[in-house]
């Protein structure tokens, strides 16, 4: 039977965090073998995550229904837009819901329409931290990334004394949904802030270590992928303006879609994205032409 409510439906995909210990052996009988627990989805396959004597589990279910009780307390939610996904094999999970779309005309004279979504991230590998972000995703490009400065500062861990600590989503919740409008100003700003060649390598340098100034200490493969990281930033300034939102654009624009996914899902590829490598390639670079604007106001 089709089930056409969304939340009903998420639910339906969720699964069951089970906990197993596991035994193994050791090829000298004066060695102890190792206590292990790991965890497991409960429809069975690889483990999720091993974990220590600490780690108490909060079952995903328990989690979808803070996120949509508390942003449903703050504000209106359209349970349309409600999305899941799994990566890295269910090791993490993540729930999104629009906040927010907006549109403006960029510097270029094209109307450059973004969608602003609110996430929560959690995974079973002992290691991810529950998070609740901010994320803009750009339509004329496909471009999607992790606004900087608003993720959660209170995050949880699924760890012993976890329990009654997922009530503070929503004072997480209500502080990430604060930056909504702020982000709309912010990134028409930066599109009134014209820039040179030099702006556009210094971001390059904050981004990924090295820029075109470099190029006689880079290996081929890094000279490649800076061609690579330029025709992208030159890409996006054509569709967006010779300014920060330009150069911005450029370094998503990469991290979306240039940069080689190197065997990864278009799932895992989601989590390098906004959790990941990918995301801190971004927030570096949000970090620069924050700084720019600064500079050249």
């Amino acid at each position: 039977m089709k089930i056409s409510n969304p939340i009903d439906s998420i639910k339906s995909q969720l699964f069951t965090v089970e906990q197993h210990n596991l035994t193994s052996t050791s090829p000298d009988a004066k060695f102890e073998p190792p206590k292990t627990k790991a965890l497991y989805k409960d429809t069975g396959g690889a483990p999720i995550g091993e974990i220590g004597k600490n780690f108490n589990i909060t079952q995903p279910e328990a989690l979808f229904d803070a996120f949509i009780d508390c942003f449903g307390s703050i504000r209106s939610i359209d349970i349309d837009t409600l999305a899941y996904q799994e990566t890295k094999g269910g090791s993490k999970i993540r729930f999104r819901v629009q906040v927010a779309d907006f549109g403006f005309k960029n510097a270029a004279g094209k109307v450059d329409d973004l969608k602003t979504y609110a996430t929560l991230t959690t995974g079973y590998d002992g290691l991810t931290k529950t998070s609740i972000a901010l994320e803009s995703f750009r339509l004329i490009c496909t471009n999607g990334m992790r606004v900087l400065g608003t993720a959660s500062n209170v995050a949880i861990k699924n760890v012993k004394g976890n329990a009654g600590k997922i009530e503070s989503i929503c004072n997480d919740m209500s502080k990430v949904l604060g930056n909504v409008d702020n982000l709309e100003e912010w990134f028409k700003y930066i599109n009134g802030i014209d820039v040179k060649e030099v702006h556009v390598q210094k971001v390059i340098k904050e981004s990924f270590g090295y820029n075109r100034a470099d190029k006689e200490e880079l290996s081929t493969a890094r000279l490649a992928t800076l061609d690579q990281i330029e025709k992208a930033i030159a890409h996006e300034i054509s569709q967006s303006g010779g300014n920060l939102w330009g150069i911005l654009n450029g370094v998503t624009q990469y991290v979306n879609h240039s940069e080689k996914w190197g065997g990864r899902t278009k799932a895992d590829n989601v989590d390098y994205v906004y959790q990941a490598g990918g995301a801190a390639i971004q927030d570096r670079a949000q970090a620069a032409v924050r700084q720019l604007a600064k500079e050249l106001a």
